[in-house]
């Protein structure tokens, strides 16, 4: 074999059959509509399968652009994307009743906030972090991933505690705007429990992510930085958390990334992996 083969039926149709690279190199002088047939009955049958991909761009992204996902890695994802999510669904729920609890609500946003006002493109920097989300599958090996989880799975845990104690709603009131971003904000209003504001969980999860990044990847540490700046500011920009719900969740997400300690870590990994279970 001295060449790799694209056999996807568009992506030839747009190369002019470019991906039949073997048959190519065979014949250099055989017209390019002949190249297939002469692939499939004289080539092809005579190569090793693993010379034949499918398509030129599925194995580009595979093996040059994120070639540290693997079958363990995307294991530990799936696990521990499933426990933090449930108990995120836990915490809001616990947010939602925390009349039950405390029937005081506390006011942790400053005069001056008032007077920040609604910034309706902001949304987009906002909703940001679901993508964002995918990183550790493309940059971590499936240990990290797992050690990003509990961090995680703690830090939900806590901020659902917080929520249930202290409950904080946002003291902006929802205005009603002019704007092409209007409707997304009102998404994130609508999705949102008003009074689960203090610590900010949007927070916690992307300084949490970045910090296991960069902490493996050194490079990105400029670039991530930057994105956690804009990310902190989108959040009050469209009005759904409060300068001190950003301080709380930067100061927590950063306590349990130093704070928790290998043997505390692999206790609490045995206790969620088996609720997983």
């Amino acid at each position: 074999m001295h060449s790799r083969n694209f056999l996807s039926r568009f992506e030839n149709w747009l190369l002019f059959n470019g991906g039949f690279h073997t048959a190519h190199h065979e014949r250099p002088n055989l017209h390019w509509s002949d190249l297939k047939s002469f692939h499939l009955d004289t080539v092809g049958p005579n190569l090793h399968p693993s010379a034949n991909e499918h398509s030129f761009f599925i194995y580009l992204f595979r093996h040059y652009l994120f070639p540290r996902v693997d079958g363990e890695a995307v294991r530990a994802y799936i696990r521990w994307y499933s426990i933090v999510g449930t108990l995120f669904v836990v915490a809001y729920w616990m947010g939602s009743r925390a009349w039950l609890v405390n029937s005081a609500v506390y006011n942790f946003s400053f005069s001056w906030e008032q007077r920040i006002p609604v910034y309706p493109q902001a949304a987009w920097l906002y909703l940001s972090i679901f993508p964002f989300f995918a990183m550790p599958l493309l940059f971590l090996k499936a240990e990290e991933i797992r050690m990003l989880g509990i961090h995680l799975s703690v830090a939900v845990t806590t901020a659902g505690l917080a929520f249930l104690i202290f409950p904080a709603p946002v003291s902006w009131p929802i205005q009603k705007l002019e704007s092409n971003a209007t409707t997304l904000v009102g998404i994130i209003h609508s999705m949102d429990v008003r009074s689960n504001s203090l610590p900010s969980l949007h927070v916690v999860f992307s300084t949490s992510i970045v910090l296991f990044i960069i902490r493996r990847q050194r490079y990105l540490k400029l670039p991530m930085i930057l994105w956690l700046g804009l990310m902190y500011s989108s959040v009050v920009l469209v009005h759904q958390h409060h300068v001190m719900d950003v301080i709380a969740g930067i100061a927590l997400s950063i306590l349990l990334f130093w704070g928790l300690k290998p043997a505390m870590i692999s206790g609490v990994q045995l206790q969620l992996e088996a609720v997983g279970q």
